[in-house]
């Protein structure tokens, strides 16, 4: 904004598909710019993100990006020792330490952050008319996640696609 001269506070809303500042690599949502030059999926997963929202018109791309948004959020704290759970402690790892933070409990943003890349791709099935209401997702997901899907992880995706399905969060479909 200095180049057009504005030096005071600016207010901008910051949608979900514009998460990630493409010239300083920095996280825009929430309350901290986190620096992601060594988070590349989570870059990736933006362009991935600003991708399907010019290819989907509409308020489908943004419906759809709040629902798997929520139902990941529940995920990371239900989800037990899983490949998802490692990836995502994994990259907060990344992002470094937080000098004011709990170490054993990362803040919502970070959260947000680590869990990005499978929201993006979450987005992307629930946004597609083929896989938004299909019965065998589950096994689809896991693909698109790289996981090794055993019984137990098919069972937890088969679980969050009928929480999608049904609008509910995975905690709430027991």
């Amino acid at each position: 904004m200095a180049r057009r001269g504005i030096d005071g506070l600016v207010v901008r809303e910051t949608l979900p598909h514009e998460a990630v500042c493409l010239r300083h690599h920095r996280w825009l949502l929430g309350d901290e710019q986190h620096l992601l030059h060594v988070l590349t999926d989570v870059r990736r997963a933006n362009q991935r993100h600003r991708r399907l929202t010019s290819r989907r018109r509409g308020s489908a791309p943004e419906q759809s990006y709040r629902i798997a948004r929520d139902n990941l959020l529940t995920w990371f704290h239900t989800a037990a020792e899983s490949q998802l759970q490692q990836r995502w402690t994994d990259r907060i790892h990344l992002l470094g330490e937080d000098i004011y933070g709990d170490p054993l409990r990362p803040s919502p943003n970070r959260i947000e952050i680590a869990t990005y890349p499978e929201t993006v791709i979450l987005t992307g099935l629930l946004s597609s008319p083929h896989w938004r209401d299909h019965q065998e997702s589950a096994p689809e997901i896991a693909r698109r996640f790289q996981i090794e899907a055993g019984n137990h992880e098919l069972a937890a995706l088969r679980k969050l696609t009928t929480s999608l399905r049904t609008g509910l969060s995975p905690s709430q479909s027991d």
